[in-house]
C-alpha cells in the first residue's frame, strides 16, 4: 500500500547525483531537517521499524533523481553533474510506502527529486 506522497521544497547542499547534506548541516553543523524527519519518523512509527528503509542520515538524505529537471544559476536547463557541490532549491516528492512483493514485506520512505535549481553559496 502505498501511503499519500508530500511535496517539499527544501534548501541543500548537493554532493551526488542521488545523495545532499542537509543546508544546516553543510554550513552549521546541525544535523537533520524538521519537515522531512517528521515525514520519516511518522511512518517508522506506524509501520514499525522492522527493515525499514530509511532515506535519512546525521548528514542529509538519498534520493532519486531519474527525471529531475535541473537549473543553473542564470535558471537555464542543465545536467545534474553540473551543480554538485552547490546550494540549491530542492523540490522533492516524499513517498511513505508499505507493500508486499513475492511475500516480502517493503517498508520505508522513497524521495524523488523533482527539480533542483542552483543558489548562490552562502558566504
Amino acid at each position: 500500500m502505498f501511503h499519500k506522497p508530500k511535496y517539499l521544497t527544501i534548501k541543500a547542499r548537493l554532493r551526488q547525483p542521488t545523495f545532499a547534506n542537509y543546508y544546516e548541516y553543510y554550513h552549521n553543523g546541525t544535523p537533520g531537517h524538521a519537515t522531512l524527519d517528521k515525514i520519516v519518523n511518522d511512518h517508522k512509527f506506524l509501520v514499525g521499524e522492522q527493515d525499514f528503509k530509511n532515506p535519512l542520515t546525521a548528514e542529509g538524505f538519498y534520493f532519486k533523481s531519474d527525471k529531475a529537471k535541473c537549473l543553473d544559476f542564470g535558471k537555464k536547463i542543465t545536467m545534474i553533474d553540473n551543480i554538485l557541490d552547490r546550494d540549491a532549491i530542492l523540490k522533492l516528492k516524499v513517498q511513505p510506502y508499505d507493500f508486499k512483493v513475492d511475500g516480502k514485506r517493503l517498508v520505508g520512505v522513497s524521495i524523488t527529486l523533482l527539480e533542483a535549481r542552483a543558489v548562490p553559496d552562502k558566504n
